[in-house]
């Protein structure tokens, strides 16, 4: 599900209030918090990760909260993608061009294993981390409802499905205190600003920007704005929740996108009205990590949960892994790191 758009909205509506951070607990959302940091810690990428450094980097960020006593549960997404294709083509033309100079004008691209980096400085910090089977939206509003605390992100339509968010550009430690300057978009505001209430869910529906359906609701909702986001708001706020549904499935004339808007609607309703009923709420409960027994119908889900399954195309990212590495080695001098990662064995 994607809602760029509401975000967007959110972000005009000004809706953000000073909130300090301090002896409390925290969600963060991994993928929103680590995104572009690798690019931000200055490390080289051509060549593969940096990984000592950039290690450096982001236990400096974390230490922010561990400093101020924030007790911090990362949550990442199971699914990724990665754009192989780019990566081969910048090591190939390094391979031929041998410039070294010119290194830092190739198209940024962010190397193999930095998820792998990220996770393995959590371990070393002592800092809980749980990774979905697939998207990560469901998790993270579950155990934000559940601990009753904020979630790290800069996915702000998640004040939608009732937690409360802080940007991660907010943060600001000030000297002399042990505590975190930063701005929350809490959910209540967001929630009065919005009013449709209780038929938040049908609002979303409407806004997912992942299917095509919504175009097809021009007619019915009135839609002829630039802004997309006013219009649908106004003819929920005008609908019983019953009478909208029955509306919308009336004026979708395509049956898969039908289908389509009937499934996200069911997965939203879930997520609003049962946040609590998920893997990643159980896992933070408990002391250590899963255990998978025989026959255990929720195996992948847990061997995910506890980073032992990557949904990766393992053999194209091992195999171009593997010809930077061989890149970086007759490339370079530099002495082994001494943070390595541990090896991936691969089926063959």
């Amino acid at each position: 599900m994607k809602f760029t758009s509401l975000r967007r909205y959110i972000i005009n509506k000004n809706l953000s209030s000073p909130h300090v951070l301090g002896d409390c607990e925290l969600i963060i959302d991994g993928d929103s918090f680590f995104r572009d940091t690798y690019k931000k810690s200055g490390c080289q990428f051509v060549l593969g990760p940096d990984c000592d450094r950039y290690a450096d980097f982001i236990i400096n960020a974390l230490s922010l909260f561990v400093d101020n006593n924030v007790k911090c549960y990362v949550i990442f997404s199971g699914a990724r993608q990665y754009d192989i294709a780019k990566r081969k083509e910048i090591h190939q033309s390094n391979i031929f061009d041998r410039n070294y100079a010119l290194m830092d004008l190739a198209a940024y691209f962010e190397p193999l294993l930095v998820n792998d980096v990220q996770k393995q400085v959590l371990k070393e910090m002592s800092i809980k981390y749980f990774v979905s089977e697939y998207g990560s939206l469901e998790a993270i509003v579950g155990v934000a409802r559940k601990l009753k605390c904020p979630v790290l992100t800069n996915n702000l339509e998640y004040c939608c499905f009732g937690v409360s968010c802080i940007t991660p550009n907010s943060l600001e430690h000030v000297k002399g205190i042990s505590k975190i300057k930063c701005s929350i978009y809490e959910n209540d505001k967001v929630k009065t600003a919005i009013g449709v209430y209780d038929k938040m869910p049908i609002l979303l529906a409407l806004l997912n920007e992942s299917a095509g359906y919504l175009e097809m609701l021009a007619e019915v909702i009135g839609n002829k704005d630039i802004d997309m986001i006013t219009p649908v708001i106004r003819w929920v706020k005008r609908q019983k929740e019953a009478n909208a549904i029955s509306a919308v499935s009336t004026a979708i004339d395509d049956d898969e996108q039908n289908n389509i808007f009937k499934a996200v609607y069911d997965k939203i309703e879930t997520i609003y009205k049962y946040p609590l009923c998920n893997l990643a709420v159980k896992y933070f409960e408990r002391e250590r990590d899963y255990g998978i027994f025989k026959d255990d119908k929720k195996w992948f889900a847990k061997g995910v949960a506890n980073g032992k399954c990557e949904l990766i195309r393992r053999k194209a990212i091992m195999a171009v892994a593997a010809a930077a590495q061989a890149q970086s080695q007759s490339a370079t001098r530099h002495e082994p790191r001494s943070r390595a990662l541990a090896p991936i064995h691969m089926e063959p």
